[in-house]
């Protein structure tokens, strides 16, 4: 069997590691996941790798180099979307395993040493959070994550520390730039342009930073028969206004990508206006900048469809400019009411307005 067999072989193996249903759902943290680290584990002592778990729950597997040389990192994830393919992340696992398996057949020496990593949880979809193991190793991991919870309620910590992993231990993980020679996953594309081009394979150029906006829109419900058209605060239709000015404007952007993946609706239900709507806004971007303004762009658009659509502005964070002229309107409104109040009641107005200091 060649190595493409082989690699393919594998790949449909631990694709039944899987909670069900079409496709592959592989949360972190998991039975499945347990199950899936097995198979990976196999692949790597094949390899001649020496493994471990480490304290955020990335499955290492270690060759050693000549003293004093630096490591080489090498892996991906194996955690997969609801649903998601089978090459998604595993394919640089099996890829990678394969590599030192037949750098070890060969008997080829290595002038430093080489980890295999398969981390835990990058998708973001079990927890509202992702990319734990890639951040411990960095040290840019924010502890305030593993407090954060699933739908069940289980927080990132508990599932961490029923799996073998250390949530207190994460943040001492960092690896320092001096021990690290470099950092190679291979991945599939997900996308159409290296088939749509006959390239069999592509250089990544840049990596996208990601951003995750909880966009919520208020209004108020009602019968669905009895409200007439012109007098209705309907969130859905805010919404459907908010995300199709997104699509337009990220079309028109460069190399920026905007998606709203999920929708709640309350009271969701077919004879009732909704009164509520929750969604997520998904940024990505190579240029931070211009991530940034789209998203401010996003968040100024959004409160003025909801202005006018659902007659709610929601609150933002006001400038200093701005803040001085309310507080100068404020104190004049209050300065006209206590006169008011004096004539009224035949006493000498106060120096400073008797209302509550407004922040």
């Amino acid at each position: 069997m060649g190595w493409g067999e082989e690699a393919e072989r594998r790949l449909n193996e631990i694709a039944n590691c899987s909670a069900g249903g079409e496709g592959v759902t592989r949360f972190p943290f998991t039975q499945q996941h347990m199950a899936a680290n097995e198979i990976i584990r196999s692949w790597m002592s094949k390899a001649g790798l020496t493994t471990r778990v480490d304290a955020a729950g990335t499955l290492i597997g270690r060759r050693e180099g000549s003293a004093g040389h630096k490591t080489f990192l090498i892996g991906s994830h194996q955690d997969s979307v609801r649903n998601g393919g089978r090459y998604d992340g595993t394919m640089g696992i099996v890829v990678a395993c394969l590599a030192m398996e037949k750098l070890a057949r060969d008997r080829t020496m290595l002038p430093f040493s080489v980890e295999l990593l398969a981390f835990a949880d990058e998708e973001g979809v079990r927890f509202p959070t992702a990319l734990l193991g890639p951040r411990a190793l960095a040290g840019t991991v924010d502890q305030a994550v593993l407090r954060m919870a699933d739908r069940d309620g289980i927080t990132l910590a508990d599932a961490l520390r029923t799996f073998g992993g250390d949530p207190n231990e994460v943040v001492n993980l960092k690896r320092e730039c001096g021990e690290t020679l470099g950092y190679l996953e291979v991945h599939i594309e997900q996308g159409p342009v290296l088939e749509r081009e006959n390239t069999p394979i592509g250089i990544v150029t840049g990596i996208c930073g990601i951003e995750r906006n909880f966009v919520t829109f208020t209004g108020e419900t009602g019968h669905a028969g009895t409200v007439p058209m012109t007098e209705r605060r309907d969130t859905l239709v805010a919404a459907a206004e908010f995300i199709t000015a997104v699509e337009n404007a990220a079309r028109r952007a460069e190399d920026l990508c905007a998606t709203v993946g999920s929708l709640v609706l309350k009271p969701d239900v077919a004879n009732a206006i909704p009164c509520l709507c929750k969604l997520t806004l998904e940024l990505r971007s190579p240029r931070d900048g211009d991530r940034s303004r789209f998203a401010d762009w996003a968040r100024d658009t959004g409160h003025t469809i909801s202005s006018r659509r659902t007659w709610i502005l929601p609150w933002s964070a006001l400038t200093s400019n701005l803040l001085c002229r309310v507080r100068i309107g404020w104190l004049t409104l209050c300065r006209e009411l206590q006169a008011r109040l004096a004539i009224a009641l035949r006493i000498t107005p106060l120096p400073w307005p008797i209302f509550a200091r407004f922040p």
